[in-house]
């Protein structure tokens, strides 16, 4: 007897088919993206170029297998991925087990370049089958391109692993110490990194990226002296090594020397005139070298760029700040504080700007705001504590002096200011005590010792009115 579907049962029979090839496709997708999504510039990625594998008697094939890996190196992915499956058909027939294998890994690379990762997977461990040991060069450019496979799944780890093996069939494999390094640097191995890049420059002695990122691995490590000649090297070998002198650049802000640091930034800035960070750090050097107006204009520059940082808005109003120009650092300071409301060092700075303008129940307001994002924000209380005092609430204003002192005990201001304070209370003894211990802190302020003798003096002379 025949079984009748009923119309909902088949629309559910349906529903459930759509649903499945919907995840089927899902799934796919997602494993594609993640391969995509997940690849980081690695200096090197998959390699072919299997025709400089080939001995003298693996001449079957030779014209196909050069004219795949002329394809590969035109960036014809999905044609090189077919002529060197034609390849692998052809080498089955004829019993040549190591172009089958070179021809895996053709076809590997190739899908590699294609953000297919199942299939490059597939080919490459079905590569491993059909060489040898005596195939060594043949199985390091397998392992390194498994290598790159492991990076762009974000298996750094494993991607160590098949770079060494890369390493341990041919030791001369400059690529495979190149892309080793990089990730040693990434994971802060900056020793490790050093010795790979070291090696890798013994066989490419003429790759500027190299000396370029040992540079970044010895900057990383504070010897800034050895990133600079790293880095000057990389500039001889490409004259408009934008990066180079960026990161350079940087090394000579580090060591403070200031002027060289400014003109690397100026040639980095020639080179790329819309490139962010150079024209930031070069704003933030003019301002550490106390080049107020151009530090202004490069941060200005930068704003334009990119305007949701709020980092140059920071800097930018501390530089207002040092020019005395108060309500333009508050616009910059209120703008960072928008773009980052958690940064505590926005609002301190803008309740100093408050101080300076006298606005001291703004000032207050911000400083309390410092204190809820880090308690431990010494600065942030004391402050908060004089403009207290500005607007004579003297008891708050202790309770902050001593909170000062409580964080930081050998701060002798917070004693002076703390002592100034009990003064205009009329607590004179508390008032010596707290400028004494002021100047035992420093004993050259001389500013407390000023203060004290007019203390001294006034408690003299109300004693003496007492008597009278």
């Amino acid at each position: 007897m025949e079984f009748r579907e009923s119309k909902v049962y088949k629309i559910l029979k349906i529903s459930l088919l759509t649903i499945l090839i919907i995840a089927i496709a899902f799934f796919a997708f997602v494993i594609i993206s993640i391969f995509k999504t997940s690849e980081t510039e690695i200096p090197v990625s998959f390699r072919a170029d299997i025709s400089e594998l080939l001995s003298e008697e693996d001449n079957v094939l030779t014209s196909r297998i050069k004219k795949a890996d002329s394809l590969y190196n035109e960036e014809e992915y999905k044609k090189a991925e077919l002529l060197y499956s034609e390849i692998y058909n052809l080498s089955l027939e004829s019993s040549k087990s190591k172009i089958s294998g070179l021809a895996l890994i053709g076809i590997g690379a190739a899908n590699g370049k294609q953000n297919q990762p199942i299939r490059t997977l597939r080919s490459l461990y079905k590569a491993e089958n059909y060489l040898n040991s005596a195939d060594s060069i043949a199985l390091s450019r397998l392992y390194f391109n498994l290598g790159v496979y492991s990076y762009k799944k974000d298996l750094t780890e494993d991607a160590v692993e098949e770079f060494s093996n890369a390493i341990e069939f041919n030791s001369k494999n400059s690529k495979a110490y190149y892309n080793r390094a990089y990730i040693y640097s990434e994971g802060e191995e900056y020793n490790k990194a050093i010795q790979d890049y070291t090696k890798a420059i013994e066989f490419l002695p003429e790759e500027a990226n190299l000396y370029y990122y040992r540079g970044n691995s010895y900057q990383n490590k504070e010897k800034y002296e050895k990133a600079i000649k790293d880095y000057s090297k990389a500039i001889e070998l490409v004259p408009d090594f934008a990066k180079a002198y960026y990161w350079r650049g940087e090394c000579y802000s580090y060591k403070e020397e200031y002027e060289k640091s400014i003109k690397d930034y100026s040639k980095s800035i020639e080179l790329n005139p819309e490139e962010y960070d150079y024209i930031y750090y070069r704003g933030l050097t003019n301002y550490d070298f106390g080049h107020h107006q151009d530090a202004i204009n490069d941060l200005t520059k930068a704003i334009k760029l990119k305007p949701n940082k709020p980092n140059a808005y920071y800097f930018r109003g501390l530089t207002f700040g040092l020019k005395e120009m108060y309500d333009e650092a508050i616009s910059d300071f209120t703008q960072a504080i928008k773009l980052k409301s958690d940064d505590p060092d926005f609002f301190f700075f803008r309740g100093n700007t408050f101080l300076h303008k006298k606005k001291y129940t703004k000032a207050i307001s911000d400083f309390t705001k410092v204190i809820e994002l880090d308690s431990l924000y010494y600065e942030a209380h004391g402050n908060r504590a004089i403009a207290y005092v500005k607007i004579k609430e003297f008891d708050k204003a202790i309770k902050g002096f001593n909170k000062t002192i409580e964080l930081e005990p050998n701060d002798y201001l917070s004693y002076y200011q703390r002592g100034i304070t009990f003064a205009k209370k009329g607590e004179f003894e508390k008032a010596v005590r707290d400028i004494e211990k002021a100047i035992e802190l420093n004993p050259d302020y001389t500013k407390a010792k000023k203060e004290l003798e007019e203390i001294n003096e006034l408690v003299e002379d109300l004693n003496k009115q007492k008597i009278n």
